[in-house]
């Protein structure tokens, strides 16, 4: 059924009050109901009549009928319809000033080395931000034995595992940000491990391994650690050793060589098989 011929057009925007920096919406509809479809006039979207105080409206959608207009400068502009006799009125106020800092670091920094700088933004959401020379100030909110902050730049330079707590004020907003900074231990690069007793007696006796870690503090690997013998001694069968504890028991007088792996880690430790009592 085709569409009745519209006697009245209708030119609607939401919200029809924002503020600098935000969007509404501007719609065309026609009355009777429905009698519009974009689709099927020669339309071509919508006027701003102060595009100092907005902008948009241009690229409409052609299937919806639908723009969208940004507020640019405080002030109140009519919109009109192209080419169909509609008109609406927009309002765009002030930003607001900003009443907090934000404050947004990526990630965790590792002991021992530094954060990159913070990403700062303010609230309420498309507030008026201070002037670029209103240098932020960085402080400590936390006591300084796991991190140090930079006043300047805000960048945190780890010192222990824990988390640090960072403060920052500018001049013409009201509220400091504030945020928590996990340190974290760095990787470990290094993996000793020493067996005790170093000297085993046959038949019955058995030693374990202790691992050690560098630098101190590290996060070890999450990776299993696995214990072999080495190749040749496993084909001599001088001992026997349990994969996932590295715990090791003597079959023949000789030196058993170990090779223990964790991850990208790896070493290698010897055990000294004796005879019987």
């Amino acid at each position: 059924m085709p569409r009745e011929k519209c006697t009245q057009w209708i030119l609607t925007i939401l919200p029809a009050s924002i503020i600098v920096g935000e969007t509404a919406e501007v719609r065309l509809t026609g009355e009777p109901d429905r009698c519009f479809d974009p689709k099927s006039y020669s339309w071509t979207g919508y006027e701003i009549e102060n595009r100092e105080i907005a902008s948009g409206g241009g690229d409409s959608d052609k299937i919806t009928g639908v723009a969208k207009i940004t507020g640019r400068a405080e002030g109140t502009t009519k919109i009109y319809s192209k080419p169909f006799p509609a008109v609406t009125i927009l309002t765009v106020r002030p930003q607001p000033i900003c009443e907090k800092l934000e404050v947004h670091y990526s990630g965790s920094v590792e002991v021992g080395g530094v954060s990159l700088e913070p990403v700062v933004t303010y609230s309420p959401e498309h507030c008026k931000a201070p002037d670029p020379e209103r240098v932020k100030k960085w402080f400590s909110g936390s006591p300084d034995e796991h991190a140090q902050v930079n006043f300047l730049t805000g960048a945190v330079t780890g010192i222990a595992p824990g988390k640090f707590e960072v403060i920052v004020n500018q001049e013409g907003v009201k509220q400091p940000g504030t945020t928590t900074l996990q340190v974290t231990p760095p990787w470990c690069t290094n993996l000793q491990v020493v067996y005790s007793p170093k000297s085993i007696h046959l038949p019955s006796e058995a030693a374990s391994p202790t691992r050690h870690y560098s630098p101190y503090g590290c996060a070890p690997p999450s990776a299993v650690i696995e214990y072999a013998l080495d190749p040749k001694d496993r084909d001599d069968d001088i001992a026997t050793i349990v994969p996932a504890t590295g715990v090791l028991k003597g079959k023949k007088a000789r030196t058993a060589h170990v090779t223990v792996s964790q991850g990208q880690l790896s070493t290698s430790t010897s055990v000294e098989i004796l005879p019987p009592h």
